[in-house]
């Protein structure tokens, strides 16, 4: 099935809530956006979808770590993740 952006961030919000966290704080987007993903993943050991509401020197949002696991992949292409690489390559063809 065939989703837009905007269907697929409104599903994680809706279906995996804990993925899905939002940063209103302002963040400087030269490393600290960079740096937040990596301690997220390091530290904290997850990869949340992050959007950045405030980012310094410019009015639009940042997306990041959309598909930073596979679970949210097989979201985005409609398989599982153990089926992910046969979608692929039956989309190839």
């Amino acid at each position: 099935m065939a989703q837009d952006l905007l269907s697929f961030l409104e599903r994680i919000k809706k279906e995996r809530t804990e993925e899905f966290v939002v940063v209103d704080d302002e963040i400087d987007p030269a490393h600290a956006i960079s740096a937040t993903v990596v301690k997220l993943e390091q530290v904290a050991k997850k990869r949340p979808v992050l959007l950045f509401n405030n980012v310094k020197g410019t009015s639009f949002k940042v997306l990041t770590n959309l598909h930073a696991n596979r679970q949210r992949l097989g979201m985005a292409v409609g398989a599982s993740p153990r089926e992910i690489q046969k979608k692929f390559l039956e989309a190839s063809y």
